[in-house]
C-alpha cells in the first residue's frame, strides 16, 4: 500500500519543490499543526511537510474522490455526510456484543506469568526462568498502579478518572477474580475463542 501511495503521490509532486510551493497544501498543513493540535503546535517532532516523503507519511486520511457521490455531499451537506459514515443501530450493537463476548476474562483465566498447574515441569531451570519471569511482570504491574497514581504523568488519570491498564499483566491475581469480566487488563496465558 504504502509503494502505491508513494507512486500516486509522485505523479502530482514529483519533487520536494512541488511540496514547498504548493500554497493550498501549505495552509491545509498549517490548519492542521495550529488549529487542530493547537495545543502541541510547537513540538519539534511535527514534520515540516517539505518533502514528497513527509506528505506521503501525514496525508493518508480517507477523503472520497472528486466526482463521486460521496464528494458532492461533503461539499454540499457535510453535517449529513459525517452522519453517514456512522454505522447502524444494529450494526453497531451486533460490534459491541461481540467485542464484550471476546473481551471478558473468565474467573479461571491464566495470565502471563501464570501457571494452572504447579507441575507443570519437573526442570528446575526452566521454572526458576519462569518464576524470574512472572516476578518481572509483577513489578510491571507495580509499576504501572505507581504511574497511574502520579498526578504529573499525562493522560494517566483524567476526568474520567479512568487508570490506564490495558498492558496490566495480572499476573498477581493468582484466584483471578479481581479479573473476570471486563476490565481492561490482563494479558491471557493463550487465547481461545
Amino acid at each position: 500500500m504504502t509503494g502505491g501511495g508513494n507512486e500516486y503521490v509522485k505523479i502530482y509532486y514529483p519533487s520536494d519543490n512541488m511540496v514547498q510551493d504548493d500554497a493550498e497544501l501549505q495552509a491545509w498543513w498549517k490548519e492542521v499543526r495550529e488549529v487542530g493540535h493547537g495545543d502541541i503546535k510547537d513540538q519539534p517532532w511535527w514534520p515540516k511537510m517539505t518533502t514528497v516523503q513527509e506528505l506521503v507519511s501525514e496525508s493518508r486520511r480517507p477523503m472520497p474522490e472528486p466526482g463521486t457521490k460521496e464528494y458532492q455531499e461533503v461539499e454540499t451537506n457535510p453535517d449529513m455526510a459525517f452522519i453517514h459514515t456512522i454505522t447502524s443501530q444494529l450494526q453497531s450493537i451486533i460490534g459491541v456484543s461481540v467485542i464484550e463476548v471476546l473481551s471478558n476474562h473468565s474467573s479461571d483465566e491464566v495470565y502471563l506469568g501464570q501457571r494452572d498447574e504447579p507441575q507443570w515441569t519437573s526442570d528446575d531451570r526452566a521454572k526458576k526462568v519462569f518464576d524470574k519471569f512472572s516476578k518481572s511482570l509483577i513489578d510491571i504491574e507495580k509499576s504501572i498502579i505507581s504511574r497511574n497514581k502520579d498526578e504529573n504523568l499525562k493522560n494517566r488519570n483524567g476526568p474520567a478518572q479512568f487508570p490506564y491498564m490495558l498492558p496490566y499483566p495480572n499476573t498477581s491475581d493468582i484466584d483471578g477474580e479481581s479479573a473476570t469480566g471486563i476490565t481492561a487488563k490482563g494479558i491471557p496465558n493463550s487465547i481461545s475463542i
